[in-house]
Formats: C-alpha cells, structure tokens, sequence
C-alpha cells in the first residue's frame, strides 16, 4: 500500500496504532505493549519479532515463576516438619531467611493471558433458500442505464452463505450492499427476500446510534421497552458481550470504540437476525466471527480490495465463503484461495448460488 510504503521511509517520529499486522510489520521499528496490568513495555523490531520475543519472555517467566514456587512449597513443607526440636527449630529459621530473602528480592509474577472476548448470536430457524434473490437487476444513480454501475446482476443467498464483497473505491460495493438491506430499490430486474428475512447490519458509524449520557444497561432497556425482561436478564446480555460489572451502569461516553462496538453486537443479537451484514467489521472490533455453524445465519461482509492481514485472519476463520470480486462495470463470482495475504479468485459464471 502506498501509505505504509511512505511511512516505511518517513525521517521523523511516528507514532501509529492499527490493527493491521501487516502494516505495522513494514512500518514500526518498535513495538510498545500495553500489559494487563497497565505497564508499558518496550520492544524492538516490528510486530512479528516482538510476537515471537514477548512468547519467548513469557515461556522463560512461566518457568522462573514455577521454579520459585517449588522452592517456597518445599521450604514451608520443611519448616512445618521442624516441631519443637531445638536443632530442627533453628534449620526451620534458617530456611524462613531463605524465603524472606526471596520475596525481599521480588519473586516473579504469573504470566498473565490477554483477555479472550468470545460471543454468539442466538440460534435462528432455518430458511428456505434462496434468502436473497436478484433476477437481472441493474442501477444507475442517475435512473439512465447509460450510467449503470451493474446489469443483468444475478444471484442468491441461502442461509449458509458467507459472502465478501471485495473490490476498490468506487467499484460499487456500497451501492450493491444498499440494494441488499433495501436502503436503495433497482432500476431495473427485481430483488426477492423472505418474508422472514430478518437483517442485522454493522458498519463503522454504528456506533454513533448509542447515547453517550446514558449507561448501557439504561440504554439497552430503552431500546428495546417491549421486551419483558427483567435488570438481571439484561445484565447477563450484556455481559455475553464483554460488558460487565461497572460498565453496564457508567456513561457509554467513557467507553473506548472497541467497547461501544460490543454493545452495538449485543443490541444486533437482540433482534435475532438470521442474515448478518458486517461492513469493515476489523476497523473497530477485532475478533473471529461469531460461529452460526449451527444457528444458519448468512454473512455478507464489505472489505476492500488489498485486504491487510487482520481481515484475512477473519476470512480464514469463515469455513467457507464466496467473494464478490468488483471491475468496472461488472462483478465476478466464484470461490477464494489465500495466498501470502492475497486472495487468488476462481471466477465462475456471471450467475452464483452461494
């Protein structure tokens, strides 16, 4: 990319924070981790090295940790065996020195695992497919099919689809999305959705629908006022998402982006979609996709053309999925194979179930 391919030269000091691993790779000279305990600690090199270094610390820590423990459990084991014998009393001293030694030099911490964020959607009812049907639609902004973006478009998704829209700016991945949800209508063929359909989108402004004076729980409530839960009901859907404790009654304006983008999947789960739209789900939130593996919920997923590593990631942990590939005036279909961070494409014909 031209910008990491700048910044990989750029004379001055930089300071960058992204969640893309192949970015900081040919950018950073050093990394700084900010531990769960808060500090701050420094490492050289880019991100693959200080994965590999902080690994190699952490296995070294474990074994340190280990070892003194041992050697504080056998001590203490030795001492509580003393008695009163006078000789055995002073050896138990003796040994009491010892740990009071080491715990005066600072014994080693437990290594502490980041924490894990998992989640799930709830089970939904199958439905039969096609879910989503286009039958030789085309559009043009201007209503002129002189200016079509796409004609002819046909395709389908069923309810195991997991589909990624991949293309460049401008390509008209926006456009085919809002023609999906129903935020824009054809200009001409017709765009068929069960009537069961039930559609739960993200994008990068879905934080914005969130009030930041008032508390999640509060806020949670007042979105959904026909459901009849209870505090304690709320609190654990909430605390599905990662939001929990102190958070759930504090001011969602003190939350980091990374939280706000929990509770917006909490509100989404609420609504027991069957049909997911995730734009650009990586740039705030970065975890593996929920698993509908077994509660048949279709993923349409909005990315860019050069995907950096940690959408990658999060395609490789789609089982299966079919990319819509954007050229001027036309969009491919067919299956996907990751190679070095890149998608090779295998282009089927202009008409694909997915």
């Amino acid at each position: 990319m031209w910008l990491e391919n700048y910044l990989s030269t750029y004379d001055r000091c930089l300071i960058v924070v992204s969640h893309s691993q192949d970015f900081l790779n040919g950018v950073c000279t050093n990394v700084i981790h900010i531990t769960p305990k808060r500090k701050l600690q420094v490492y050289g090199g880019n991100y693959d090295t200080f994965v590999q270094v902080k690994t190699e610390n952490e296995v070294n820590q474990m074994k340190k940790y280990n070892k003194e423990q041992d050697d504080i459990k056998h001590l203490k084991a030795f001492i509580a065996s003393c008695g009163t014998y006078s000789n055995l009393v002073r050896q138990g001293k003796s040994k009491q020195k010892i740990i009071d030694k080491m715990v005066a030099a600072g014994l080693t911490d437990m290594v502490e695992s980041e924490p894990v964020f998992n989640f799930h959607f709830p089970s939904v009812d199958p439905l039969p497919p096609p879910v989503l049907a286009f039958q030789d639609v085309a559009f043009a902004y201007s209503g002129d099919m002189k200016d079509a973006l796409y004609s002819r478009l046909k395709l389908g998704v069923t309810m195991d689809s997991r589909v990624a829209l991949v293309g460049p700016n401008g390509a008209g991945k926006s456009t085919l999305l809002k023609l999906m949800v129903g935020d824009l209508a054809p200009t001409l063929g017709t765009i068929r959705k069960h009537l069961d359909l039930s559609v739960s989108r993200y994008n990068q402004h879905s934080n914005e629908q969130l009030d930041p004076n008032m508390s999640p729980l509060d806020f949670i409530r007042h979105k959904f006022p026909d459901k009849k839960m209870s505090e304690e009901d709320w609190r654990q859907q909430l605390g599905k998402f990662g939001v929990r404790g102190a958070q759930q009654t504090a001011a969602i304006g003190k939350m980091s982006d990374g939280q706000k983008s929990r509770l917006v999947f909490c509100l989404m789960s609420v609504t027991r979609p069957n049909f997911l739209v995730l734009d650009e789900p990586t740039s705030k939130f970065i975890s593996s996709p929920p698993s509908h593996t077994h509660t048949h919920l279709s993923f349409l997923l909005l990315l860019a053309l050069v995907i950096p590593s940690p959408i990658s990631f999060f395609l490789l942990n789609l089982s299966f999925f079919a990319p819509l590939l954007f050229e001027r005036n036309s969009v491919f279909f067919g299956l996907a194979l990751l190679l070095n961070s890149r998608f090779l494409f295998f282009l089927n014909s202009r008409v694909f179930f997915f």
